[in-house]
């Protein structure tokens, strides 16, 4: 990677956005990519500064990559930023986190104006199953009316991943979207009361069931532990 990292640095000396704007731009989604993969080999303040890089990069990328002279490099290009900005959010707390985690969600939302249904389906299944994690990580950090807001956009998201991540066409991401539209449910269930709350939690334990038609004890037994684990706080709860 640090050859990688030494090589795109390289490149940018003469591929500069005044006179290669479009090369630029690839030159800097790339080197995100790659900071943003050596971040997810470091810990502490080195993770912290090599995503720092990535997410400057990223926007860097989308000075010339823009929606409307670039559309499907500009929506790639979103889609790391955000990914990105939601693993920044990880390591902050308070304000900070809710603001990088507002950015992500703006991220993958401009992605979505080109990853559409039609014209992208695996695409945008991916974006909004990030869309539904940037949101629902937001709701955690949240209460009342703007977590209860949150996690219903979380829960919308997920389930608009799964009309394209079927079992049959997708089964490995139809199991992570399950598991992660489970436990939004779950989260969502405590604003309801009574035969609401029961319907909200019951699709919550039939989504978790569908995880576990793919994660099964003998193909998967890491995330059947998982999310049989989920299931057993969920009912416990």
């Amino acid at each position: 990677l640090g050859d990688a990292l030494t090589a795109l640095k390289e490149a940018l000396r003469i591929w500069t956005f005044a006179l290669n704007p479009a090369d630029y731009a690839s030159a800097q989604c790339n080197l995100g990519v790659v900071l943003e993969n050596q971040a997810m080999i470091l810990t502490g303040e080195e993770k912290r500064r090599k995503l720092y890089e990535a997410v400057l990069a990223y926007r860097e990328s989308l000075r010339g990559r823009t929606f409307d002279a670039a559309p499907e490099d500009y929506a790639i290009s979103q889609t790391r930023l955000g990914s990105t900005l939601k693993s920044q959010a990880a390591l902050l707390s308070g304000k900070e986190r809710t603001q990088k985690l507002e950015e992500a969600i703006t991220a993958h939302r401009e992605a979505l104006r080109v990853h559409t249904y039609d014209s992208f389906p695996y695409e945008y299944a991916g974006t909004q199953n990030n869309l539904g994690n940037a949101l629902w990580s937001q709701a955690a950090s949240l209460a009342g009316e703007e977590k209860r807001r949150k996690l219903n956009e979380a829960v919308a998201a997920y389930k608009e991943a799964l009309r394209v991540d079927t079992f049959e066409t997708a089964p490995s991401h139809y199991a992570i979207r399950h598991n992660n539209l489970a436990a939004a449910m779950k989260d969502q269930a405590v604003f309801f009361t009574g035969e609401e709350k029961l319907r909200i939690f019951n699709e919550a334990i039939s989504a978790y069931a569908k995880a576990l038609r793919v994660f099964t004890f003998k193909s998967d037994p890491g995330h059947y532990a998982s999310v049989q684990h989920n299931i057993g706080v969920a009912l416990w709860e």
